[in-house]
C-alpha cells in the first residue's frame, strides 16, 4: 500500500519538473524573440512558472518605443 503512495508522489514530482521545464522553455523563447536574455528568463520560468511567462509576455521588446512617447524625457 505504501508503494502506491510513493509512486503517486514520484509521478507528481516528475510532472512538476516537466511542466517547469516547458514553462521555462516558453519564457526563453519569448524572451529571445523580444531581444532579452533567454537564459535568465529560462531560469525565471523554471522558478516562478506561469508568473514569469506572464511577465515576459507583457515586457516590451528591446528598442521598442512606448506608444505614448517617453514621458520622462527632458
Amino acid at each position: 500500500m505504501a508503494e502506491v503512495g510513493t509512486a503517486l508522489w514520484v509521478a507528481i514530482a516528475v510532472a512538476y519538473v516537466v511542466a517547469a521545464v516547458v514553462v521555462g522553455g516558453l519564457c526563453s523563447y519569448v524572451a529571445d524573440e523580444k531581444g532579452r536574455s533567454a537564459w535568465s528568463w529560462f531560469f525565471l520560468g523554471l522558478l516562478c512558472g506561469v508568473f514569469a511567462l506572464i511577465a515576459i509576455a507583457g515586457t516590451p521588446a528591446v528598442g521598442e518605443q512606448n506608444p505614448q512617447g517617453d514621458r520622462n524625457a527632458k
